[in-house]
This record gives C-alpha cells, sequence and structure tokens, in this order.
C-alpha cells in the first residue's frame, strides 16, 4: 500500500497545475491559432488575434509581403467553412474561431512598405457571410505588400475580442493567389492568440 507523504516531507513536485498547465515540449505544443496559417491555402487552419477586453483597444492588422512586386486587383478573406470552437461559445454574440470579421476596415498597398496607398476603407463593414470568402477589389495596380487593418473587434468563443480567420489571397488578374508561402509569400501580424500562458516557452518559465 502507498502512504502518501506529509507536505512537509515534499520539497519539490511538478504537480497540482491545471492540465492546460501541464510541462510542454515541441512535439506536444499545441498552437493551433499561428498567423502562418494565413498563407497556407488550406481553409481548415486558423489564425487567431489576441483577445482584447474590448473591441476597440487597439487595432489589429495582418502584413502580407510577395516575394516580387506584382499587379494585384484584390483581396480575400477567407474564413472557416464551418467555425471551429465548441457549441456553447458559438451562441449569441460569440463567433466560433476562424469567423472573426471586424467592423471596420481598412486595406492598404505598397511597393516599398514605406508609401502606402488606401484601396478600401470601411468604418461599418458587415460580411455578407461569415462562412464564405469576401472579397475586396480595386483597380489593378503594382504592389509587393498588402496591409489589412481592423477596429470593431467582434467576441470570439471565449478568447475575448478578436479577430479570426482561415486565410487572406491576394489575387492578381488573372484571379490567382499571389500570398502563398508556397509560392514564396510571407506574413506578419500584429499578434497571436496563443491561449492563456498554455505555450511552451511560458511553461519554460513555470517549470524551470
Amino acid at each position: 500500500k502507498i502512504i502518501p507523504k506529509k507536505s512537509w516531507e515534499i520539497s519539490d513536485n511538478k504537480l497540482g497545475s491545471t492540465p492546460a498547465r501541464e510541462p510542454k515540449t515541441a512535439a506536444n505544443d499545441d498552437q493551433p491559432n499561428l498567423c502562418v496559417h494565413l498563407i497556407d491555402g488550406d481553409a481548415g487552419t486558423i489564425w487567431s488575434s489576441r483577445s482584447q477586453a474590448q473591441p476597440d483597444v487597439e487595432p489589429v492588422w495582418i502584413r502580407i509581403d510577395l516575394p516580387v512586386e506584382s499587379r494585384v486587383s484584390s483581396v480575400v478573406l477567407v474564413p472557416h467553412p464551418e467555425g471551429l470552437g465548441p457549441a456553447p461559445w458559438r451562441t449569441g454574440a460569440n463567433h466560433a474561431a476562424g469567423q472573426g470579421f471586424s467592423t471596420q476596415l481598412t486595406i492598404r498597398l505598397s511597393q516599398d512598405a514605406w508609401h502606402w496607398e488606401t484601396v478600401y476603407e470601411n468604418e461599418r463593414y458587415a460580411p455578407t457571410s461569415i462562412s464564405e470568402p469576401q472579397q475586396f477589389a480595386f483597380e489593378p495596380r503594382q504592389a509587393k505588400q498588402i496591409w489589412i487593418i481592423a477596429r470593431g473587434l467582434p467576441q470570439v468563443l471565449n478568447y475575448g475580442h478578436a479577430m479570426s480567420l482561415a486565410g487572406v489571397e491576394v489575387r492578381d488578374e488573372d484571379g490567382s493567389n499571389l500570398a502563398l508561402l508556397s509560392r514564396g509569400a510571407a506574413v506578419t501580424v500584429s499578434s497571436t492568440h496563443l491561449g492563456y500562458g498554455m505555450d511552451r516557452f511560458t511553461q519554460d518559465m513555470l517549470w524551470p
């Protein structure tokens, strides 16, 4: 029979944490919201920005860098077709992950990442469908950087207010998507939702 030790007999252990805060390594560090999912060409993977307490604490942005300057004619925001997350968090004001569109949207283009031209701006944006790609077309022009700025963030699951999408497409005049990792595109975002202290880097600090 195992006889438990008295509390003062235990000098060190890693028990007593919640399951979400168990020690992690790269092998079991699940990070489903990484920004690379925006350009992987897979609508089944998503990105979500860091949660905010209110819809307008700070703007959220996505920047796409094309491998070479190209002639572009539209930007497409791609949601997850079904939305991710448990049913209790997908009712009322809460949006499913991958379907979090903002209510204020600006799209800017640049050829040198210094001078920017606004090609779309809407202070009261509402998607025609939260489960279908939303296209923003403009007169074709040369661009290398695409900057999407969002305000007015919805409540996504229990994250808080965030922007959450499955992908961003930058299309040329033929309709081809230039914003693909496989074509050499890159993506940078203002923030990423990694959970509440659940990534392995935080765990390394909690469990040295």
